[in-house]
């Protein structure tokens, strides 16, 4: 799952996004169809910068088995204001006289732990940019990975958990961002948001898609030591996660019965607790 694949999930207060990151891979409708990323998207269609017609397969969110070793990514992503589209239709997208079908402009700095995308606002809701129009949202991205893969060329591939969220109430939109790069040049980034908390003032639940185009600038390379340095600490001092089983088959017969409930299984997402050390 996500939570693997793009280790480290970094804890934040909004609700769910301590698990959003597997969440994100196991709730888009189309994940049953598998397939490498440069298959499920080619870095053709992330040039042309085109959405595409309907969420995807996450599969073009991760890096397959025989993925490749890629470049270091270091610079800061310029994401411009793109208008998304949602199925069904947002009943109620214009709060206040912003607009939650536009994806916000906003910018993230990365840099790269080995093959680690390590955002340094991780964690942060970041703020749109100043703008013609006012977008609803704003974004909070987290630890994500790059690779290469043979079918892309010379081209190298990203990929973030990357959250929609607003500043006055509690619902959360968790999605993933993917691009190719290949030296100082970018493509479009291709973001999705396929599972969501309540939806509150919107109205309804939704999934969202959108091509974002996208700037790169270069980043504060004098920082990077100390940064990369701050992100290993960070890492090393988070709990790690074991399955759930372990724990069921561990302790006696029906210690866990009635655990995470009383919840309708249908809106239940994850469920986690910590023992001896452990999540």
């Amino acid at each position: 799952m996500l939570a693997e694949a793009m280790e480290y999930p970094h804890v934040c207060t909004k609700a769910l996004y301590a698990v959003f990151v597997s969440i994100a891979l196991t709730m888009c409708p189309a994940c049953c169809r598998a397939g490498t990323a440069a298959h499920t998207l080619p870095t053709a269609v992330l040039l042309a910068g085109h959405a595409v017609p309907a969420p995807i397969s996450n599969a073009a969110f991760y890096p397959d088995s025989d993925a490749l070793s890629a470049p270091a990514f270091n610079g800061i992503l310029s994401l411009h204001q793109s208008p998304l589209q949602t199925l069904p239709a947002i009943d109620n997208p214009l709060q206040d006289g912003r607009d939650a079908r536009l994806f916000p402009g906003v910018s993230i700095e990365f840099f790269t732990l080995g093959e680690m995308l390590v955002p340094v606002q991780r964690g942060e809701m970041l703020r749109e940019v100043a703008g013609a129009k006012s977008s609803f949202w704003r974004v909070i991205p987290q630890v994500g990975r790059i690779w290469r893969e043979r079918a892309d060329g010379g081209w190298s591939r990203a990929a973030f958990p990357i959250m929609l969220v607003n500043d006055t109430d509690n619902d959360a939109h968790q999605g993933l961002a993917t691009f190719v790069y290949r030296g100082a040049e970018i493509s479009s980034v291709t973001v999705q948001f396929v599972q969501q908390s309540a939806p509150y003032l919107l109205g309804r639940h939704f999934v969202a898609w959108s091509s974002v185009h996208a700037d790169l600038a270069a980043a504060n390379t004098g920082a990077l030591d100390d940064r990369r340095a701050a992100a290993r600490a960070e890492f090393a001092a988070r709990l790690p996660a074991r399955p759930l089983r372990e724990l069921a088959e561990a302790v006696p017969a029906g210690t866990l019965d009635g655990f995470g409930g009383p919840l309708n299984p249908k809106w239940l997402v994850e469920a986690a607790l910590v023992r001896d050390g452990s999540q």
